[in-house]
């Protein structure tokens, strides 16, 4: 057989068996694929408060993200004791009545939810006290029965004092914090921000540790350009209302919490009101904002929750719609698979083809460099 002949036989059959995985590999018929995607929401519980405090009861309330019923476990410490059902009754909007309690007592409780799809939420340990006999409450109540503080429980943290009078110290962002010898907040204080819009409240004996562990005895409190705030993630439950802070330095932590408050202006309110209001607080490491347990003061156009550590909050309303928890999201996809492109010469997947062909240029090449040299060295 000539050289030339042997040639031809050898890329024919390099050609084969590059051409034969193509075609093996390749879906005939141009069927389509069917791609499932399912997403569960996580069951969640928000706005939980003990509200309408007397000095023998108190009503538990919170909302949920799905249908679930009501339970509350409760006592006079964290292993309860006592608990109340509302059983098969699923809602969004909770309400629990606590009665038989006994007057100036602190009370511990959780809330727990359940869903007909079996997820569960428990909540954090949650407090509240029964007011003394012959007390008032400082804040009207939100609802029926006696008075009560939506302040006395905002996010289940020690719970928060009010004064009968003013603060004896109000400061501004950045000015000295009285310590006592031992460096701790010699006397209560109020640090208002810069505009005025948004305030710390930090209670006597309060401990101010920076991200080293040293003492801090002032604290900045700022507000945040609109164009400066992290950005809300595409596809986010929340909305962002303009209001955010960054609290310095960075890395400090109090203890025990203080509470932050942002007031809107009352032409503000009046677009904002009547949703649910949210402050949320930037994670860096995560790259999202995450909720805190919030309250609102419609009279005084104020919203306020209990912070533990220095960073940027925002003030965030989340859309009336609650998504089910228990409701499973499905689409169907049909989107062609890795095989037949219409056009495709031969039925094969354009990327095969063009590989294909690449190989085979490559293989024509280094056989006819081979055939030039086996001629040259045979005198042909």
């Amino acid at each position: 057989m000539s050289a030339g002949k042997k040639h031809f036989i050898f890329i024919a059959v390099c050609c084969c068996l590059l051409i034969a995985p193509g075609i093996l590999c390749t879906n005939v018929g141009g069927a389509t694929a069917t791609v499932e995607i399912t997403a569960r929401v996580l069951l969640a519980a928000y706005n939980i408060e003990a509200i309408d405090i007397t000095t023998n009861s108190a009503n538990i309330t919170w909302m949920t993200n799905g249908l679930t019923n009501s339970t509350v476990y409760y006592g006079t410490d964290t292993s309860y004791g006592s608990n109340v059902t509302i059983p098969g009754d699923s809602v969004l909007s909770h309400r629990i009545p606590l009665g038989g309690l006994s007057d100036d007592t602190t009370y511990y409780y959780v809330v727990n939810s359940s869903d007909s799809a079996g997820n569960t939420y428990e909540s954090p340990d949650f407090n509240f006290k029964t007011l003394a006999v012959g007390e008032k409450s400082l804040i009207g109540s939100s609802g029926g029965g006696g008075g009560a503080s939506p302040l006395g429980n905002i996010v289940g943290m020690p719970e928060l004092e009010l004064p009968l009078s003013p603060p004896v110290v109000t400061i501004v962002s950045g000015s000295p914090i009285p310590l006592t010898p031992d460096n701790l907040v010699a006397e209560p204080v109020v640090l208002v921000s810069n505009d005025r819009s948004a305030a710390l409240s930090i209670d006597t004996n309060t401990r101010i540790l920076d991200r080293d562990g040293q003492p801090v005895n002032n604290i900045d409190l700022n507000r945040i350009a609109t164009t400066d705030v992290p950005a809300v993630p595409k596809g986010s439950m929340f909305v962002f209302t303009g209001y955010a802070y960054q609290i310095e330095p960075s890395g400090a932590t109090f203890s025990p919490p203080i509470a932050l408050k942002i007031t809107t202006t009352p032409e503000e309110w009046k677009q904002i009101s009547g949703q649910e209001l949210l402050i949320q607080y930037y994670n860096p490491v995560s790259g999202l904002w995450e909720a805190l347990s919030t309250t609102t003061d419609p009279l005084t156009h104020t919203v306020t929750t209990m912070i533990a550590h220095s960073s940027d909050y925002g003030l965030f309303i989340r859309p009336a719609s609650p998504v089910s928890p228990s409701a499973m999201t499905t689409s169907t996809t049909k989107t062609p698979p890795p095989g037949p492109v219409q056009g495709a010469p031969g039925g094969f997947d354009r990327l095969i083809v063009v590989q294909g062909i690449a190989l085979i240029l490559t293989v024509v090449v280094i056989a006819s460099i081979g055939l030039y040299f086996y001629r040259k060295q045979n005198g042909q």
